[in-house]
């Protein structure tokens, strides 16, 4: 399922508009962290555990591509 970056990351997409490659993708994992930090303060019986997993996929995913930018070739 396809998610907007609102609901992701939190932040409007425009933001990532000017910025280059890595540093949006450091960008978007901050936003997702602090998203997640944030998901998670609701009583457990409340909080939305569909958007939890989501934002932690994000963060996974964007982690994935930071890293094949480190990579020698």
């Amino acid at each position: 399922m396809t998610h907007s970056t609102q609901y992701l990351y939190d932040i409007d997409p425009t933001v990532l508009a000017d910025m280059q490659y890595k540093q949006a993708l450091e960008h978007k994992i901050a936003s997702a962290n602090l998203l997640l930090a944030e998901l998670l303060i609701p009583h457990y019986e409340i909080r939305d555990y569909e958007r939890i997993t989501d934002v932690h996929r994000a963060i996974k995913f964007n982690q994935s591509l930071l890293s094949e930018l480190k990579e020698p070739n």
